[in-house]
């Protein structure tokens, strides 16, 4: 598939229901014109942006008690829980934490802050003390920096159908464990 660069992604993925067992640790390709979903997860409508990026609706609580609606691009290559643009209007403050290096992407090195959400509710599930963080918007950037990642999507079974436009969330053994350092 072009456009690979070496790595297994959406563009070999979007072929297929795919099917993310992370108890079991393996993924599962499903043939789309006959898959139907039989777990007691949620279904959460997937929407894609002009450049094939997918969101999922979230309800997250940056502080306790102001709860905020908005969609958090999908980052299975994210190392956070979530990745937070810091926003005050939007009730996405910048935490009281020295400014730190986060790590490097193309463009560079990538600097924010460390903390915690009070808490990231998908569906009808609920991370609490989550992990998180915070990076100044860039010119420009919008809402496309702000992400949930991998180590929120490890505690699902996570379930792409690209063909819907739907992700289903199953929490699996992994859900209640306390975050690693």
């Amino acid at each position: 598939f072009p456009g690979m660069a070496g790595q297994l992604c959406g563009c070999f993925f979007k072929h297929f229901v795919t099917e993310f067992d992370f108890d079991e640790m393996v993924i599962r390709l499903h043939e789309p014109a006959t898959y139907e979903y039989d777990g007691g997860g949620v279904a959460l409508p997937m929407t894609r942006d002009a450049v094939g990026s997918y969101s999922i609706p979230v309800t997250l609580e940056v502080e306790p008690g102001r709860p905020i609606e908005t969609e958090l691009f999908i980052d299975l290559g994210g190392i956070h829980v979530v990745h937070l643009v810091i926003d005050e209007e939007a009730g996405i403050p910048q935490p009281d934490a020295e400014r730190v290096l986060l790590g490097y992407g193309a463009s560079g090195p990538i600097h924010g802050y460390s903390g915690t959400v009070a808490s990231v509710t998908v569906g009808r599930y609920t991370l609490t003390d989550a992990p998180a963080v915070f990076t100044e918007s860039l010119e420009g950037g919008g809402n496309t920096d702000m992400l949930i990642g991998l180590p929120a999507f490890m505690r699902f079974t996570v379930v792409f159908d690209y063909f819907r436009d739907v992700l289903y969330l199953e929490p699996n053994g992994q859900f209640d464990e306390p975050y690693g350092g």
